[in-house]
């Protein structure tokens, strides 16, 4: 049986109550446990609340609060361990979350792709409405970049400092879905965004809160960080 789980919100604000939303699927299939308990560390590995019991809706989200005096620290690498029942089986699974002052909106949505690509809306896979998955994906990975080089995303207070980055990224896996084969026009499309999205990213710029107070204070170029690791 092929367990999977799924963190849907992993940013809690300082100063405000959380509320983890995750999903689990077995073989695929978006499943409801009989049961579940959240334990949360803080960043130094302490236990804060030890399972505290879920609540589970009909849509099969797991959810459970904890209050701005559990959550009380404005920094990365929270800890929620996830215990879980299932068929009289308890299953267990990390994840990682952080806290910070401003949780960044994605500014993009269709009508930016289709603007610059209206053939896009009569090329969608049928019974698909939007290309939100991949604009979703899109500012997923930037972020992921962004912390892979020492950066935190929502340190940019407003995220529509990266959405040509965002909607170049969110093309790029849009034209990887629609090619068929290396020689189709979607193919070459995605590699032509796939090469414009990397040089984009080397060459950001972005009003940069370094100390995290909730005013812009500094300015990144990305192109003059080394990759940490």
């Amino acid at each position: 049986m092929g367990q999977s789980a799924e963190l849907l919100n992993n940013e809690a604000l300082y100063e405000a109550s959380y509320t983890p939303e995750i999903k689990v699927s077995v073989d695929g299939v978006l499943t409801a446990p009989s049961a579940a308990t959240l334990t949360l560390y803080n960043p130094s590995g302490e236990a804060v609340v030890s399972a505290r019991v879920c609540a589970i809706s009909a849509a099969k989200v797991i959810t459970a609060t904890f209050t701005s005096d559990e959550v009380d620290d404005l920094t990365e690498d929270w800890r929620l361990l996830l215990s879980y029942t299932i068929s009289a089986v308890v299953y267990q699974v990390n994840f990682l979350f952080d806290v910070c002052r401003i949780v960044l909106v994605n500014p993009v949505t269709d009508a930016d792709l289709i603007k610059l690509h209206p053939d896009l809306a009569s090329e969608r896979w049928a019974g698909q409405t939007t290309f939100t998955p991949q604009i979703e994906k899109a500012f997923a990975d930037i972020k992921r970049k962004l912390k892979e080089r020492g950066k935190r995303a929502r340190m940019m207070i407003d995220a529509s400092q990266i959405k040509d980055l965002i909607v170049c990224h969110a093309l790029e896996l849009v034209f990887f879905d629609f090619a068929k084969s290396t020689e189709d026009i979607w193919w070459n499309r995605y590699l032509k965004r796939a090469e414009q999205f990397n040089a984009d990213f080397e060459n950001l710029h972005i009003a940069y809160d370094s100390d995290e107070s909730g005013t812009i204070d500094e300015e990144i170029h990305f192109g003059n960080i080394n990759l940490d690791r």
